[in-house]
């Protein structure tokens, strides 16, 4: 049995990560099932949560059998082996699986292609999410060339086909561009953090967008080379869905100018600026998003 990202359903107070780890302890402790093995994978700050997770104070209204399972998740991964995997092969790493790689043919491909020794991420489909991601097309892209397919089109903090960047954007990416080459990726990451987030986003926001950063950073650094989108000219005035194009007041003015352009290229636009949001408002007040994404769709898009 695999669980990919445990944290994700594991690393909660909920009743779903309550039973789900009841369960796999049952499993792991019944004599009858074994022998059984359970891989899983998680961050090393999620394990140190999944692990060292506080049992909440005894709730004496709760049934005994909900109480002794709430600490089911944290005994169940202080009893785990704990592998951490190297961001990077070493010298001696590498010179095991080049051994190996005659009976491997996908570690083989791993030892040509993957950059700087960053050979997990490789395997892991790294490049071929690199280049998914690099070449698929916009929403905008989308909406333009399958007009009929598109029912409602939200644009959130959105680039545009044919943008001049302006002075402010181009430094940002000379900047990240140095930092990386020195080889401080976390430079990189405080950089990413303090460009795309206003300035009210509090301080778990911005350990989520540095976590989120740095595993972006990983995965691009370990693509052996560059993938180009492939450019498409598309008319945005092809687009016949209503359209809702939300800002930043406080982002790159690049992404303020391009909002207030597509406003007035797509035909029903409406614009909104959020005065406190950066680039990720969805991050910085998800709620809010939530709430603002929820009444446009019922207005716009028919029910059942």
């Amino acid at each position: 049995m695999w669980l990919d990202d445990a944290h994700s359903y594991l690393g909660s107070s909920s009743k779903l990560a309550e039973d789900t780890a009841e369960r796999l302890k049952k499993l792991i402790d019944d004599p009858d099932a074994g022998p059984v093995l359970v891989p899983a994978t998680s961050w090393p700050e999620h394990w140190q949560q999944l692990t060292t997770q506080p049992r909440r104070p005894l709730d004496r209204a709760r049934p005994a059998a909900e109480e002794a399972s709430s600490a089911c998740a944290p005994a169940l991964f202080q009893s785990a082996t704990y592998i951490q995997v190297p961001i990077a092969f070493g010298t001696d790493e590498l010179a095991t699986a080049r051994g190996a790689a005659d009976r491997d043919p996908r570690l083989a491909l791993a030892l040509k292609y993957a950059a700087s020794g960053k050979i997990t991420q490789y395997l892991a489909g790294a490049a071929k999410l690199i280049e998914r991601y690099r070449t698929a097309p916009p929403p905008l892209e989308i909406a333009a060339r399958w007009p009929r397919q598109v029912t409602a089109l939200v644009l959130l903090c959105a680039g545009m086909p044919g943008h001049e960047p302006s002075d402010p954007l181009r430094a940002f990416g000379r900047r990240e561009g140095e930092l990386i080459e020195a080889g401080d990726i976390a430079g990189a990451v405080e950089l990413n953090v303090e460009t795309w987030l206003g300035p009210e986003a509090d301080e778990r926001t911005r350990g989520r967008v540095r976590r989120m950063q740095r595993h972006a950073f990983d995965v691009q650094l370990a693509a052996a080379q560059e993938h180009e989108p492939a450019g498409v000219a598309v008319e945005l005035r092809a687009i016949t869905a209503p359209s809702l194009v939300v800002s930043g007041a406080k982002d790159l003015p690049d992404f303020r100018l391009i909002a207030a352009r597509l406003a007035g290229l797509l035909p029903g636009a409406r614009l909104v600026e959020l005065p406190w949001a950066g680039h990720l408002p969805t991050l910085e007040r998800p709620h809010e998003l939530s709430q603002l994404l929820t009444v446009f769709l019922r207005e716009t898009v028919p029910s059942g």
